[in-house]
């Protein structure tokens, strides 16, 4: 199996469902020519995930990146060779997984192939709110249990959506180590005559000894981050521990669908 797509962001989304036990159970829910392998990281089985390649008729994406992925086997084509990451997340007695998609559209392909295996799934959505009060104030308030076990999280990117009195609105993004800390922060949240609504936030993810992942997500549920090249190893193992990390500062908020629009082309 060899990588289609180095370089390049990646959507995500996690859910649970009662008919899905395991991740060699995933890639039997798509009625395409599909190939996958499953990559475990070290002696941790737990931290295993899978690298899965679909091959469909339908074009995601940009048509002219797309090409270089052209599938030479079909003749009523044109038909495209995707990759997609999955893995498995354990808490307690429940059972979560994990999709990476190269393009937004993608989404809702993962989500009508459910539905077309009679497949019911609870996805898992942030709030930007509750994430923020607890990055404000974990000084004072102490480390979740995650991050005593060598998880360390630090937001990179904040960015907003500022109404003033005229109902004009303008997007507002703090970039930087410790952007919650910065002057510009307390001067949006503290000043008259207008409102702030957080639009999206960047999470920047390690875990001792497995790797680390800038994780965004933003107001609609959509969780997106940067894949190296040749990094797979390296990023998609720890973005288990931030779906832990976020399900125990700000527990993540059940829904059943997956956003069709996102807010995060324009990072």
């Amino acid at each position: 199996m060899f990588h289609l797509s180095p370089n390049h962001h990646y959507y995500v989304f996690f859910f649970e469902s009662s008919k899905i036990k395991s991740l060699s159970a995933i890639p039997k829910l798509f009625d395409v020519r599909s190939d996958f392998k499953i990559i475990p990281i070290g002696k941790n089985k737990n931290l295993e995930f899978c690298h899965l390649q679909l091959e469909l008729n339908k074009v995601y994406g940009s048509e002219s990146v797309l090409q270089l992925n052209m599938s030479q086997t079909k003749k009523d084509g044109p038909f495209y060779w995707y990759d997609f990451y999955i893995g498995k997340i354990d808490i307690s007695d429940k059972r979560y997984f994990f999709i990476c998609y190269p393009y937004n559209k993608l989404g809702k392909f993962l989500e009508n192939s459910f539905h077309a295996k009679s497949v019911q799934t609870t996805f898992y959505k942030p709030e930007l709110e509750k994430v923020l009060d607890y990055m404000r104030s974990r000084n004072t308030k102490g480390l979740s249990k995650i991050e005593k076990q060598g998880f360390i999280a630090d937001i990179t990117r904040y960015s907003a959506e500022v109404k003033e009195n005229d109902n004009t609105a303008n997007r507002v993004n703090i970039i930087g180590e410790n952007p919650l800390k910065s002057k510009t922060f307390d001067i949006l949240n503290s000043a008259d005559g207008i409102t702030v609504e957080t639009v999206s936030l960047k999470l920047r993810c390690k875990q001792l000894e497995i790797g680390e992942v800038e994780l965004s997500f933003d107001r609609l549920g959509n969780y997106r981050f940067w894949l190296r090249r040749n990094s797979q190893n390296a990023n998609v193992p720890v973005i288990p521990y931030a779906f832990k990390f976020l399900m125990e500062i700000a527990p993540l908020k059940a829904t059943n669908f997956i956003s069709s629009n996102t807010l995060l082309e324009n990072e």
